[in-house]
């Protein structure tokens, strides 16, 4: 039944019953002669016609208020705007069904308020009901971990056993745990989890609530920092040993021996130096460390500071027949940097490039501009120095590792030639302070090749003369 499509059975049916009595009522006046029959017929017949119109106006109203009942919202709570038989009734279920609605949009807006508060949390959450049966996953764990599909196990995220165990635990009555597991894909990554039992209620499914923590570049600084501590005291621990060796000889058995004086007062120089340059690198990488986050303003002109390097290193260059080549255009743009670190940066590979390059050979610095733009220039240029070496070439599984503090390819040829194993280290903090990138390319065999891309400071027409070397 609906409003303005009533039901004549219903209607019969209840103006049946309601003129039952009076019929009765008639038929017995009518027996008992104090009533003519033809005058009771006709008596029975306006009050039965009158009972069905009255039964219809009533049943239109029954309908036109169930009707509001299943329409939450409409209508208004005023007795007075609704015609009918019963308009208090009908009044009273608008009021219930403003009610209800508003009642309903608060609980709306009060699940969109605690999904985007567990959406914006920093860790992503996974909640389970007591069975381990996901209720709700953040957008974070879908990033970090997979697909978390509502109604699935939680086993089909982590399938680590402790996490798993410790789930168990939490749904067999436990309070809280605090569980690390590892990833072996995508990328090797730690993470800890950390888990709450909630309180289940008939409002929610929710039994325990966990929080996904990657800590993986925690763990990573945390190692860096103990070899860091580990690699200096070693550095430091053999040139120390040195020393007090030759001074505890020159007390002793070389008092008087000038011959032997002069050879161990030559040992303990070259340590001292080898300190000397160790501790200048360290302090040198920690003031690059603690400006890292701050971009240089200042600009660099880059032919004359590659001269300028190339000048530097000349001597001991020659003294193994390296010749140093520099090739860039005369009208190069100047680089947004530090020019202390920018010498600094480029010194470093040119002097590794001699190092390591074979006698009566040479070494190549190309200047010029990148056809790669970098998004921190200031308009999407960048300036591309090259520092290529015929040295021995770099095996693959040594060049991720290049730039770690104290790693070397070969450490005693390094020790050797005076490399603190900081060059490479302090290049990589100087590129990733001005915003650039460093690629290294090499070749067992056939040489070395340390590209480093940095954001110009301005766009010139490029030149085709280059400045001599």
């Amino acid at each position: 039944m609906n409003r303005g499509n009533i039901s004549w059975w219903r209607v019969l049916a209840l103006a049946g019953m309601a003129s039952a009595p009076v019929l009765a009522a008639l038929a017995v006046l009518a027996v008992l002669g104090m009533l003519e029959p033809d005058a009771a017929l006709i008596a029975g017949i306006v009050c039965a016609v009158a009972l069905v119109a009255v039964a219809r106006h009533l049943l239109r109203n029954i309908a036109e208020i169930a009707g509001r009942a299943r329409e939450p919202g409409t209508g208004t709570a005023h007795a007075d705007h609704h015609p009918g038989l019963l308009p208090e009734f009908a009044a009273a279920i608008d009021r219930a069904n403003s009610a209800w609605e508003r009642e309903y949009q608060q609980l709306t807006a009060q699940v969109a308020a605690a999904e985007t508060i567990l959406e914006g949390l920093p860790y992503p959450l996974i909640l389970i009901d007591s069975d381990r049966y996901i209720v709700h996953a953040t957008v974070g764990v879908t990033e970090l971990l997979g697909t978390a599909s509502r109604g699935a196990d939680l086993s089909s995220v982590v399938r680590d056993p402790g996490v798993l165990a410790a789930a168990d635990r939490i749904l067999a009555g436990g309070d809280r745990e605090l569980v690390e597991f590892e990833t072996l894909f995508p990328t090797q990554s730690t993470f800890t989890v950390q888990m709450r039992k909630l309180a289940v209620s008939p409002e929610s499914e929710a039994a325990a609530v966990l929080a996904f923590h990657d800590t993986t570049e925690i763990r990573k600084i945390h190692q860096a920092r103990a070899d860091f501590v580990a690699n200096a005291s070693h550095e430091l621990k053999t040139p120390l040993a040195v020393l007090a060796g030759c001074i505890k000889t020159l007390q002793g058995a070389a008092t008087d021996d000038p011959e032997a004086q002069r050879k161990f007062v030559e040992m303990m120089d070259t340590h001292i130096a080898r300190m000397t340059r160790l501790t200048e690198d360290l302090l040198s990488l920690s003031c690059i460390e603690m400006n890292e986050m701050t971009p240089p303003g200042g600009v660099v002109n880059l032919p004359d500071l590659l001269s300028d390097v190339a000048r530097s290193l000349q001597i001991p260059a020659a003294e193994r027949g390296i010749d140093i080549r520099v090739e860039s255009p005369l009208s190069l743009p100047g680089i947004r940097g530090d020019e202390e670190e920018i010498t600094q940066l480029l010194q470093n590979l040119v002097d590794n490039a001699v190092k390591y390059s074979g006698d009566n050979s040479a070494v190549r610095i190309i200047a010029r501009n990148s056809s790669e733009p970098l998004p921190e220039s200031a308009d999407g240029t960048s300036i591309e120095i090259s520092v290529i070496d015929d040295g021995p070439g770099i095996a693959d599984e040594h060049k991720l590792r290049l730039t770690e503090r104290f790693y070397r390819v070969d450490a005693a040829r390094s020790r050797e030639l005076g490399g603190t194993g900081l060059g490479l280290a302090i290049v990589k903090h100087i590129v990733n302070r001005h915003r650039g990138r460093l690629e290294i390319e090499s070749e067992v065999g056939r040489g070395s090749t340390f590209t480093v891309r940095l954001p110009a400071a301005e766009t010139r027409d490029p030149a085709d003369a280059t400045t001599p070397s």
